[in-house]
């Protein structure tokens, strides 16, 4: 698959969770990069790439991942 066909998919928050794990081990940094900014990103494979060896992924995934536990608070907060 080419690369630009990887940062495709990456990128889409209809990708399948079981190709976005695939594609958070790709060996190109701007996949896992797209990979760590999807919201639809399992919070799993987040906590992995929040390890990883670039800067700008292991960030974008702390990001998303604080991006959710808000919105889970502000929607307990809601619910109460």
């Amino acid at each position: 698959m080419t690369r630009d066909k990887r940062i495709k998919l990456a990128r889409k928050t209809s990708t399948p969770p079981e190709v976005l794990v695939e594609l958070s081990r790709d060996k190109d940094d701007y996949v896992r990069w797209y990979v760590a900014r999807n919201t639809s990103t399992p919070s799993e494979i987040l906590l992995i790439l929040m390890c990883d060896d670039n800067k700008d992924v292991r960030e974008s995934s702390e990001k998303n991942l604080s991006r959710r536990a808000m919105i889970t608070e502000r929607h307990a907060h809601y619910q109460e």
